[in-house]
């Protein structure tokens, strides 16, 4: 067992999330944001510079808090928006040995019943 949290809840550079996550005794993040971006977002280089940051810190990334299918995108947008996310965030996380995603169920619509049924298209179509 062990316990993991949203490091960038304490803050958005990875050395403190690290340093916070290591002070509570814990050795996993869920990772979401970092220098303002979503893990997925991280340009190339970022990125690496993460990876280089983790190795031997004794912390490592479980999961993705990834923005695919967040509340803050409309099910009715074109689905390569979410794609795209998909295709970073796969080979990242196997980058980083981390097993798990987290991904959210788009935002609310007024028209329920459409909503509802794109939502689950949608959900369906990512898994």
């Amino acid at each position: 067992m062990y316990l993991t949290g949203i490091a960038d809840e304490a803050s958005q550079n990875i050395e403190t999330q690290i340093k916070v996550t290591q002070e509570l005794g814990w050795n996993a993040i869920e990772s979401r944001f970092i220098n303002g971006q979503n893990i997925h977002d991280l340009s190339e280089d970022a990125f690496d510079q993460v990876c280089e940051t983790l190795d031997g810190s004794g912390v490592h990334i479980n999961a993705f808090g990834s923005a695919i299918a967040n509340w803050g995108k409309d099910v009715r947008d074109d689905f390569s928006i979410t794609q795209a996310e998909i295709d970073r965030t796969i080979p990242r996380m196997k980058k980083l040995g981390a097993r798990f995603v987290r991904v959210m169920s788009y935002k609310v619509l007024e028209d329920v019943e459409l909503m509802v049924e794109e939502r689950i298209k949608r959900l369906r179509h990512i898994l």
